[in-house]
């Protein structure tokens, strides 16, 4: 259950802050997952098997704090501050664990024009945050299935700004720019020896149908030995009654993509330059007290420092039963396989719970 706090001052970081309406919520999420993984590359053969007791398999753990005061004459201030967390053995979660609310950390001004939005904040391909738009449209797992997902996606970023459009005709557009998208990168924030970003998004809304086209650009430093990474996504979701479909494509260049799940570990950090596509088609159903999910990836793809093909296909399915509207069980299991650089297999299974508060 969401908690209404109403006195900031309560909250240590706030002390001194006048009486407002401010909610605080968070989620848990722990699963026992199990991966299996073969690769074969030009120099070695490589079996790696993990079963773990892990965390954010459903829903990534993390904790927030958001509130809203209304100004007056149509003009309302709100902020969103996010923190993620590794809920097994509780150290802040990802790359970004130097950062207290590294998931989001924004304040917004909105009103009859729209919303103008200043901070950290995930870009529209990034399946992260408040402007998760491409993703949560257009993928019925809104960013892959643990170690299954065949897309392209961009990412968190510092120094965002984001505007978004009033819905016209069902219609929203969404438009961002980032003046140095990591605070802990070499660059001056707004110059172009600093990494920035650029995104947008135009969303409709036409009842049981909904659609998004995206574009992301990250807009490498002058010294940066490579070209700009982009990415355009067009995908959408129909809803047929008993169950929902989902389906998107992509087109990227220069796309910086780590090889998924535990490949990756199997075979050392390897990090792919990629040009090529992308699909995806899944689709998703309510079940009496839970869930049912299913996802297909395709991509095939050129990598751009070799010139090798590189190729994905992932299928997963995950059921997720409601206990009590906070509280839900779910289990899954899923496959891929890469040729190209290098071939490998890899299938996961996993059961969890999650619990929202």
């Amino acid at each position: 259950m969401k908690k209404s706090l109403t006195a900031i001052a309560l909250m240590g970081v706030f002390a001194g802050a006048n009486a407002a309406d401010v909610t605080f919520y968070g989620i848990i999420d722990y699963g026992m997952y199990m991966n299996h993984t073969d690769v074969t590359t030009a120099t070695k053969n490589v079996d790696y098997d993990t079963v773990e007791l892990n965390s954010g398999i459903n829903a990534g753990p993390l904790f927030g704090l958001v509130g809203e005061e209304d100004l007056g004459n149509g003009y309302k201030v709100s902020f969103k501050l996010e923190n993620g967390f590794n809920a097994d053995d509780g150290t802040f979660d990802g790359t970004d664990n130097n950062r207290l609310f590294n998931r989001e950390a924004a304040l917004t001004v909105s009103a009859d024009w729209g919303s103008l939005a200043f901070g950290r904040m995930g870009g529209v391909g990034s399946s992260f945050g408040t402007y998760d738009l491409t993703f949560a449209i257009g993928d019925s797992f809104d960013g892959g299935d643990s170690a299954i997902f065949g897309m392209v996606t961009s990412y968190r970023r510092d120094n965002m700004v984001t505007y978004q459009s009033p819905k016209v005709a069902g219609l929203q557009a969404t438009a961002q720019y980032s003046f140095k998208m990591d605070n802990t990168e070499n660059g001056n924030e707004g110059h172009d020896n600093a990494d920035r970003y650029a995104g947008f998004a135009l969303t409709g809304d036409f009842g049981k149908l909904q659609t998004v086209f995206s574009y992301d650009q990250d807009m490498l430093a002058t010294n940066t030995k490579r070209d700009d990474a982009k990415i355009v996504s067009l995908g959408g979701n129909y809803d047929f009654d008993f169950f929902t479909l989902y389906a998107m494509g992509q087109y990227f260049e220069g796309a910086n993509r780590f090889v998924p799940g535990n490949i990756e570990q199997a075979i050392g950090n390897y990090k792919l330059i990629l040009n090529g596509e992308a699909y995806h088609i899944g689709a998703a159903t309510v079940l009496p007290n839970g869930y049912l999910q299913g996802a297909l990836y395709y991509m095939d793809a050129e990598v751009d420092q070799t010139n090798d093909d590189y190729e994905y296909m992932g299928a997963t399915v995950r059921y997720t039963h409601n206990l009590s509207q906070r509280t839900s069980l779910y289990v899954g299991v899923g496959y891929a396989e890469t040729d190209g650089k290098f071939e490998a297999n890899e299938s996961q299974a996993y059961f969890g719970m999650t619990h929202n508060f």
